[in-house]
């Protein structure tokens, strides 16, 4: 009986795979860590009078955007 031959890429999960089991619990307590600031960020934010979804209808992107596309085609500055 013929053996399959070991791809590439199952060679390298084999070598990955008992890597990435010893360093995930160390990222464990960075990940809990960078959760907590978010959100204390967020609540502060929030207390600030800042709305996570966005209270107006059109959003950031699409206003910038508009800027941009009506100093384009207007051939003005930004600066006067």
């Amino acid at each position: 009986m013929l053996k399959k031959p070991i791809s590439a890429a199952d060679n390298l999960w084999n070598t990955a795979k008992p890597i990435i089991r010893a360093a995930f619990p160390y990222t464990i307590p960075v990940l809990a860590g960078y959760g907590c600031l978010g959100f204390t960020y967020g609540v502060l934010m929030s207390a600030s009078g800042f709305s996570p979804s966005g209270d107006d209808p059109i959003g950031f992107r699409l206003r910038f955007l508009y800027v941009i596309k009506t100093v384009i085609s207007t051939n003005n500055t930004v600066i006067p």
